[in-house]
Protein backbone atom coordinates (compact mmCIF):
# COMPACT_ATOMS: atom_id res chain seq x y z
CA UNK A 1 0.00 0.00 0.00
CA UNK A 2 2.54 2.51 0.98
CA UNK A 3 5.35 1.67 -1.73
CA UNK A 4 4.06 5.37 -4.11
CA UNK A 5 3.75 7.28 -1.71
CA UNK A 6 7.29 6.57 0.19
CA UNK A 7 8.78 6.98 -3.72
CA UNK A 8 6.91 10.40 -3.58
CA UNK A 9 8.30 11.71 -0.42
CA UNK A 10 11.94 10.48 -1.84
CA UNK A 11 11.51 13.26 -4.82
CA UNK A 12 8.79 15.84 -3.15
CA UNK A 13 9.04 18.06 -0.10
CA UNK A 14 6.47 16.39 2.17
CA UNK A 15 5.02 19.69 3.69
CA UNK A 16 4.00 19.75 0.18
CA UNK A 17 2.12 16.96 0.37
CA UNK A 18 -1.57 15.94 1.48
CA UNK A 19 -3.14 12.59 1.45
CA UNK A 20 -6.91 11.36 1.65
CA UNK A 21 -7.27 7.87 2.69
CA UNK A 22 -10.23 6.09 1.78
CA UNK A 23 -11.83 3.52 4.31
CA UNK A 24 -14.25 1.03 3.53
CA UNK A 25 -17.05 0.48 5.84
CA UNK A 26 -17.55 -2.91 5.56
CA UNK A 27 -20.40 -5.23 6.41
CA UNK A 28 -19.97 -7.22 9.99
CA UNK A 29 -19.49 -10.36 8.59
CA UNK A 30 -17.35 -9.81 5.39
CA UNK A 31 -15.15 -11.86 4.82
CA UNK A 32 -12.59 -8.74 4.27
CA UNK A 33 -12.86 -8.12 7.94
CA UNK A 34 -10.36 -10.98 8.03
CA UNK A 35 -7.58 -8.28 6.60
CA UNK A 36 -8.07 -5.61 8.57
CA UNK A 37 -5.32 -6.12 10.77
CA UNK A 38 -2.70 -5.84 7.88
CA UNK A 39 -5.04 -3.04 6.77
CA UNK A 40 -4.54 -1.42 10.30
CA UNK A 41 -0.53 -1.89 9.62
CA UNK A 42 -0.48 0.01 6.37
CA UNK A 43 -2.51 2.83 8.18
CA UNK A 44 0.31 3.25 11.27
CA UNK A 45 3.11 3.06 8.66
CA UNK A 46 1.65 5.51 6.13
CA UNK A 47 1.46 7.79 9.47
CA UNK A 48 5.18 7.18 10.29
CA UNK A 49 6.29 7.79 6.03
CA UNK A 50 3.96 11.16 6.01
CA UNK A 51 2.71 12.02 9.45
CA UNK A 52 -0.98 12.03 10.69
CA UNK A 53 -1.20 15.54 10.26
CA UNK A 54 -1.38 15.62 7.03
CA UNK A 55 -3.50 12.17 6.46
CA UNK A 56 -7.40 12.88 6.02
CA UNK A 57 -9.54 9.69 6.38
CA UNK A 58 -13.12 9.18 4.93
CA UNK A 59 -15.12 6.55 4.85
CA UNK A 60 -17.28 4.89 2.02
CA UNK A 61 -20.30 3.25 2.93
CA UNK A 62 -20.56 -0.36 1.04
CA UNK A 63 -24.46 -0.25 0.76
CA UNK A 64 -27.87 1.53 0.74
CA UNK A 65 -30.97 0.18 0.78
CA UNK A 66 -29.22 -2.67 -0.96
CA UNK A 67 -27.72 -1.06 -3.48
CA UNK A 68 -23.48 -0.61 -3.79
CA UNK A 69 -22.97 3.12 -3.73
CA UNK A 70 -19.13 2.95 -3.27
CA UNK A 71 -18.29 4.47 -6.57
CA UNK A 72 -21.35 7.22 -6.22
CA UNK A 73 -19.32 7.81 -2.83
CA UNK A 74 -16.07 8.01 -4.30
CA UNK A 75 -17.03 10.67 -7.03
CA UNK A 76 -19.05 12.75 -4.40
CA UNK A 77 -15.56 13.51 -2.45
CA UNK A 78 -14.78 15.35 -5.56
CA UNK A 79 -17.97 17.00 -6.74
CA UNK A 80 -16.18 20.18 -8.95
CA UNK A 81 -12.63 21.68 -10.35
CA UNK A 82 -12.62 23.63 -6.62
CA UNK A 83 -12.55 20.48 -4.63
CA UNK A 84 -9.40 19.39 -5.76
CA UNK A 85 -7.82 23.19 -3.79
CA UNK A 86 -4.30 24.14 -5.45
CA UNK A 87 -2.84 20.87 -5.63
CA UNK A 88 -0.83 20.93 -8.98
CA UNK A 89 -0.57 17.34 -9.35
CA UNK A 90 -3.56 14.36 -8.45
CA UNK A 91 -2.09 10.97 -7.97
CA UNK A 92 -4.83 8.20 -7.21
CA UNK A 93 -3.00 4.70 -5.62
CA UNK A 94 -5.32 1.93 -6.49
CA UNK A 95 -2.78 -1.09 -5.05
CA UNK A 96 -5.48 -1.81 -2.66
CA UNK A 97 -8.97 -0.38 -3.86
CA UNK A 98 -11.56 -2.13 -5.69
CA UNK A 99 -12.46 -1.69 -9.27
CA UNK A 100 -15.67 -0.48 -8.36
CA UNK A 101 -14.63 2.51 -6.38
CA UNK A 102 -11.37 3.65 -8.46
CA UNK A 103 -13.22 2.87 -12.13
CA UNK A 104 -15.94 5.73 -10.76
CA UNK A 105 -13.61 7.90 -9.05
CA UNK A 106 -10.81 8.05 -11.77
CA UNK A 107 -13.77 8.50 -14.44
CA UNK A 108 -14.33 11.55 -12.21
CA UNK A 109 -11.02 12.87 -11.99
CA UNK A 110 -10.21 13.12 -15.34
CA UNK A 111 -12.81 15.24 -16.17
CA UNK A 112 -11.64 17.92 -13.54
CA UNK A 113 -8.15 17.37 -14.07
CA UNK A 114 -8.48 20.26 -16.83
CA UNK A 115 -5.50 22.52 -15.56
CA UNK A 116 -3.74 19.24 -12.90
CA UNK A 117 -1.39 16.20 -13.75
CA UNK A 118 -3.71 13.25 -13.39
CA UNK A 119 -1.19 10.15 -11.77
CA UNK A 120 -2.42 6.41 -11.50
CA UNK A 121 -0.13 4.86 -9.69
CA UNK A 122 -0.39 0.51 -8.65
CA UNK A 123 1.95 -1.79 -6.81
CA UNK A 124 1.74 -4.64 -9.52
CA UNK A 125 2.13 -8.39 -8.61
CA UNK A 126 0.55 -10.92 -11.38
CA UNK A 127 0.99 -13.65 -9.08
CA UNK A 128 -0.31 -12.05 -6.17
CA UNK A 129 -3.24 -11.16 -8.36
CA UNK A 130 -3.71 -14.49 -9.83
CA UNK A 131 -4.54 -15.83 -6.22
CA UNK A 132 -7.01 -13.66 -5.33
CA UNK A 133 -10.37 -15.00 -5.35
CA UNK A 134 -13.81 -13.45 -4.92
CA UNK A 135 -16.32 -14.47 -2.46
CA UNK A 136 -20.10 -14.30 -2.11
CA UNK A 137 -20.84 -13.26 -5.72
CA UNK A 138 -24.46 -11.39 -6.54
CA UNK A 139 -26.43 -13.32 -8.11
CA UNK A 140 -27.15 -10.59 -11.35
CA UNK A 141 -24.15 -8.31 -12.59
CA UNK A 142 -24.39 -4.82 -12.83
CA UNK A 143 -22.88 -1.62 -14.64
CA UNK A 144 -20.72 0.71 -12.79
CA UNK A 145 -21.78 4.03 -11.53
CA UNK A 146 -21.15 6.69 -14.57
CA UNK A 147 -20.58 3.50 -16.75
CA UNK A 148 -24.00 2.00 -18.04
CA UNK A 149 -23.13 3.11 -21.88
CA UNK A 150 -26.05 2.39 -23.66
CA UNK A 151 -27.12 -1.00 -21.86
CA UNK A 152 -29.67 0.28 -19.82
CA UNK A 153 -31.59 2.62 -22.42
CA UNK A 154 -34.65 0.39 -23.59
CA UNK A 155 -34.96 2.29 -26.58
CA UNK A 156 -31.41 0.67 -27.17
CA UNK A 157 -32.21 -3.48 -26.76
CA UNK A 158 -32.56 -3.80 -30.30
CA UNK A 159 -29.20 -2.82 -31.10
CA UNK A 160 -26.30 -5.56 -31.03
CA UNK A 161 -23.60 -6.01 -28.65
CA UNK A 162 -19.96 -6.26 -28.50
CA UNK A 163 -18.40 -7.20 -25.19
CA UNK A 164 -14.55 -6.96 -24.24
CA UNK A 165 -14.04 -8.95 -21.30
CA UNK A 166 -10.54 -8.79 -20.29
CA UNK A 167 -9.29 -12.42 -18.80
CA UNK A 168 -7.73 -12.79 -15.53
CA UNK A 169 -7.17 -16.20 -13.62
CA UNK A 170 -10.10 -17.92 -11.68
CA UNK A 171 -13.28 -15.60 -12.75
CA UNK A 172 -15.22 -18.29 -15.02
CA UNK A 173 -18.37 -17.23 -12.08
CA UNK A 174 -18.23 -13.62 -13.02
CA UNK A 175 -17.75 -14.12 -16.80
CA UNK A 176 -21.17 -16.64 -16.83
CA UNK A 177 -23.15 -13.73 -14.15
CA UNK A 178 -21.75 -11.43 -16.74
CA UNK A 179 -22.81 -12.97 -20.10
CA UNK A 180 -26.12 -13.69 -18.75
CA UNK A 181 -26.95 -10.41 -17.33
CA UNK A 182 -25.92 -8.33 -21.09
CA UNK A 183 -28.68 -11.49 -22.70
CA UNK A 184 -31.16 -10.08 -20.77
CA UNK A 185 -30.58 -6.61 -22.18
CA UNK A 186 -30.54 -7.90 -25.59
CA UNK A 187 -33.71 -8.34 -27.64
CA UNK A 188 -32.81 -11.62 -30.25
CA UNK A 189 -29.27 -10.58 -31.49
CA UNK A 190 -26.54 -12.57 -30.18
CA UNK A 191 -23.46 -11.44 -28.16
CA UNK A 192 -20.33 -10.32 -30.09
CA UNK A 193 -17.41 -11.39 -27.62
CA UNK A 194 -13.53 -10.35 -28.11
CA UNK A 195 -11.39 -11.57 -24.71
CA UNK A 196 -8.55 -9.51 -23.98
CA UNK A 197 -5.51 -11.88 -23.16
CA UNK A 198 -2.63 -10.63 -21.87
CA UNK A 199 0.50 -11.54 -24.05
CA UNK A 200 3.19 -10.42 -23.89
CA UNK A 201 3.41 -11.07 -20.26
CA UNK A 202 5.66 -11.68 -17.17
CA UNK A 203 5.05 -15.43 -17.01
CA UNK A 204 5.52 -16.45 -20.97
CA UNK A 205 2.72 -18.93 -20.47
CA UNK A 206 0.16 -17.07 -18.91
CA UNK A 207 -1.63 -16.36 -22.25
CA UNK A 208 -1.74 -20.64 -22.34
CA UNK A 209 -2.68 -21.12 -18.87
CA UNK A 210 -6.05 -18.80 -19.27
CA UNK A 211 -6.65 -20.20 -22.75
CA UNK A 212 -6.60 -23.99 -21.09
CA UNK A 213 -8.68 -22.84 -17.72
CA UNK A 214 -11.28 -21.37 -20.14
CA UNK A 215 -11.19 -23.87 -22.90
CA UNK A 216 -14.90 -25.04 -22.15
CA UNK A 217 -15.63 -21.49 -21.61
CA UNK A 218 -14.94 -20.21 -24.80
CA UNK A 219 -16.38 -23.12 -26.46
CA UNK A 220 -19.91 -22.20 -24.67
CA UNK A 221 -19.92 -18.97 -25.58
CA UNK A 222 -19.03 -19.53 -29.25
CA UNK A 223 -16.25 -17.53 -29.20
CA UNK A 224 -13.97 -17.20 -32.68
CA UNK A 225 -10.56 -17.36 -32.30
CA UNK A 226 -9.84 -14.28 -34.56
CA UNK A 227 -11.70 -12.28 -31.86
CA UNK A 228 -9.11 -13.17 -29.08
CA UNK A 229 -7.33 -9.94 -28.72
CA UNK A 230 -3.32 -9.85 -27.30
CA UNK A 231 -2.27 -6.59 -25.00
CA UNK A 232 0.79 -6.13 -22.94
CA UNK A 233 0.08 -6.94 -19.52
CA UNK A 234 2.08 -4.18 -18.47
CA UNK A 235 0.69 -1.66 -20.91
CA UNK A 236 -2.34 0.00 -20.19
CA UNK A 237 -1.96 2.12 -23.31
CA UNK A 238 -1.86 -0.87 -25.10
CA UNK A 239 -4.87 -2.43 -24.02
CA UNK A 240 -6.56 0.74 -24.69
CA UNK A 241 -5.58 0.79 -28.73
CA UNK A 242 -6.43 -2.38 -29.00
CA UNK A 243 -9.83 -2.11 -27.60
CA UNK A 244 -10.20 1.29 -29.49
CA UNK A 245 -9.06 -0.28 -32.77
CA UNK A 246 -11.60 -3.22 -32.17
CA UNK A 247 -14.36 -0.52 -31.54
CA UNK A 248 -13.87 1.44 -34.70
CA UNK A 249 -14.03 -1.61 -36.87
CA UNK A 250 -17.40 -2.73 -34.84
CA UNK A 251 -18.84 0.89 -35.63
CA UNK A 252 -18.04 0.64 -39.11
CA UNK A 253 -19.61 -2.89 -39.53
CA UNK A 254 -22.64 -2.34 -37.67
CA UNK A 255 -23.05 0.84 -38.93
CA UNK A 256 -25.22 0.66 -41.30
CA UNK A 257 -27.83 -1.29 -38.84
CA UNK A 258 -27.88 1.40 -36.86
CA UNK A 259 -24.83 1.04 -34.56
CA UNK A 260 -23.87 -1.13 -31.59
CA UNK A 261 -23.42 -1.54 -27.93
CA UNK A 262 -19.84 -1.79 -26.34
CA UNK A 263 -19.51 -3.65 -22.95
CA UNK A 264 -15.84 -3.98 -21.31
CA UNK A 265 -15.47 -5.99 -18.33
CA UNK A 266 -12.12 -6.00 -16.36
CA UNK A 267 -11.44 -9.17 -14.65
CA UNK A 268 -7.69 -9.37 -14.33
CA UNK A 269 -4.80 -7.13 -13.08
CA UNK A 270 -4.85 -3.69 -12.59
CA UNK A 271 -3.12 -2.26 -15.62
CA UNK A 272 -4.86 -4.16 -17.57
CA UNK A 273 -8.02 -3.07 -15.79
CA UNK A 274 -6.69 0.20 -16.25
CA UNK A 275 -6.67 0.09 -19.99
CA UNK A 276 -10.28 -1.11 -20.02
CA UNK A 277 -11.00 2.36 -18.21
CA UNK A 278 -9.48 4.41 -20.70
CA UNK A 279 -11.13 2.85 -23.27
CA UNK A 280 -14.42 2.93 -21.71
CA UNK A 281 -14.25 6.74 -20.92
CA UNK A 282 -13.18 7.57 -23.82
CA UNK A 283 -15.23 5.29 -25.82
CA UNK A 284 -18.67 6.01 -23.75
CA UNK A 285 -18.66 1.78 -22.97
CA UNK A 286 -20.62 0.37 -20.44
CA UNK A 287 -18.29 -1.42 -17.82
CA UNK A 288 -20.56 -4.28 -16.29
CA UNK A 289 -18.84 -6.31 -13.11
CA UNK A 290 -19.78 -8.65 -10.28
CA UNK A 291 -20.09 -7.13 -6.74
CA UNK A 292 -18.13 -9.52 -4.17
CA UNK A 293 -18.87 -9.21 -0.83
CA UNK A 294 -15.15 -10.56 0.54
CA UNK A 295 -12.07 -11.54 -0.65
CA UNK A 296 -9.65 -14.49 0.37
CA UNK A 297 -5.80 -15.39 -0.92
CA UNK A 298 -4.95 -18.27 -1.59
CA UNK A 299 -1.14 -19.82 -0.60
CA UNK A 300 0.86 -20.68 -4.60
CA UNK A 301 4.40 -20.82 -4.35
CA UNK A 302 4.62 -22.03 -7.96
CA UNK A 303 6.75 -19.29 -9.01
CA UNK A 304 8.39 -18.66 -5.26
CA UNK A 305 8.93 -15.29 -4.27
CA UNK A 306 7.44 -12.66 -6.61
CA UNK A 307 8.07 -9.00 -5.68
CA UNK A 308 5.36 -6.25 -6.21
CA UNK A 309 6.23 -3.56 -9.32
CA UNK A 310 5.49 -0.18 -8.63
CA UNK A 311 4.07 1.48 -11.86
CA UNK A 312 3.02 5.07 -12.60
CA UNK A 313 0.38 5.96 -15.25
CA UNK A 314 0.29 9.69 -16.49
CA UNK A 315 -3.37 9.97 -17.45
CA UNK A 316 -4.31 13.71 -17.99
CA UNK A 317 -1.66 16.86 -17.98
CA UNK A 318 1.14 18.06 -19.25
CA UNK A 319 2.17 15.16 -22.05
CA UNK A 320 -1.36 15.97 -23.73
CA UNK A 321 -1.07 19.59 -23.91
Amino acid sequence: MNAAISQICRVKNDSEINCLVLNFDDEVNSPQLDHVDEANKNLLELYKILGKEKIQERKLEISSEGQKIRGRRATELFPDEESLGDCTDVVVDISAMPRSTYFPLINQLIKLCHKRNLHVVVAENFWSDAQIRAEELDENADYMFTFSGEMQLVVSNELPVVWFPVFGEGKEDQLRIIYKTIQNNLADQTIEICPILPFPAKNPRRVDDIIAEYHQLLIEFGIEPRNIIYADEQNPFDVYRQIREASILYDEAFGPLGGCRKVVSALSSKLLSLGALISAHEGSMAVAYVESHGYIVRSDNTYGEVADELHEIWLVGEPYE
